[in-house]
């Protein structure tokens, strides 16, 4: 475990955000994710939310966000998990010691760590990263994608919350929730809906509905141009259009010394991606 968290870099810790019961989680409505090509970003008509959604963040962790990654600059960001009910994100640890640069986010080895093994303890899911990005740029880069790929397979779940944050100004921001999907050979990413932090509570902006495609083959592909390993058999070569995203400080110039000991081999390390990621 431990071993795949000094691999993944430095992306998430810090300070324990308050977590609050599900039922304080607010209303919207989800994008509808539609079949198509692969690889192939869709976009529909303005829709405004209504009602209640599958995914949900409680108005906690909403409130919770006014404190960190709604004042900081972009390029900030935490881990997310819930605690009975996968559906509702209803816990939230913001990484105060995370390395930034304006165009990335790694997260700190030992507070991720730390993190992580007291909710498992506890029983509660990780299954989420948010982070902000600049204005403008309001979905997952190809990286960001990638990413969510490790976590998914390390956690061995088929989804994963990948919330990409727009700060403003004292606390106002606007938060856009992708979930990643593991749907057979590819990852679906789905922007389920919009929520506007106001001066005094919360708004949910309309907004227009997008899914994409990522085939896991190019994705493997493009991990392992980024960490600078031989492609195994059957992986796909990496799309020219995402060879530009390549981080120009990868994820394994992270020290060994911020690494934790290791913990027992009942979670093999096998399990741990080759190295580590950084949000784009």
């Amino acid at each position: 475990m431990v071993e795949m968290m000094r691999q993944f870099g430095k992306w998430l810790g810090g300070t324990v955000c308050s977590s609050f019961p599900a039922e304080e989680e607010p209303a919207g409505e989800p994008a509808e994710a539609q079949a198509g090509p692969r690889a192939e970003e869709r976009e529909g008509k303005e829709k405004k939310p209504a009602g209640r959604v599958r995914h949900r963040f409680t108005r906690g962790v909403l409130d919770s966000f006014r404190t960190h990654v709604g004042i900081f600059p972009a390029e900030t960001g935490g881990l997310l998990g819930s605690k009975d009910n996968e559906d509702v994100i209803d816990l939230c640890y913001f990484d105060d010691h995370s390395r930034n640069t304006p165009g990335t986010f790694y997260y700190d080895v030992e507070s991720m760590t730390r993190v992580y093994r007291g909710w498992k303890e506890k029983g509660y899911v990780t299954n989420g990263i948010f982070h902000s990005h600049p204005q403008g740029c309001i979905r997952p880069s190809y990286h960001d994608v990638s990413t969510a790929l490790l976590h998914l397979r390390f956690f061995r779940l088929d989804y994963f919350y990948m919330p990409i944050v727009q700060p403003a100004r004292k606390g106002l921001y606007t938060v856009y929730l992708y979930v990643v999907t593991m749907e057979e050979d590819r990852l679906v990413l789905t922007l389920e809906y919009v929520v506007k932090a106001e001066k005094e509570g919360y708004s949910f902006p309309d907004f227009r509905p997008f899914t994409k495609e990522y085939p896991i083959r190019e994705l493997d592909g493009y991990r392992n141009m980024v960490d600078g390993r031989k492609p195994a058999a059957g992986t796909a070569a990496v799309p020219a259009e995402t060879a530009a995203e390549v981080p120009a400080e990868p994820a394994a110039e992270v020290p060994a010394a911020e690494a934790p000991q290791p913990e027992p081999a009942a979670e093999p390390a096998s399990e741990a991606p080759a190295e580590g990621p950084e949000a784009g």
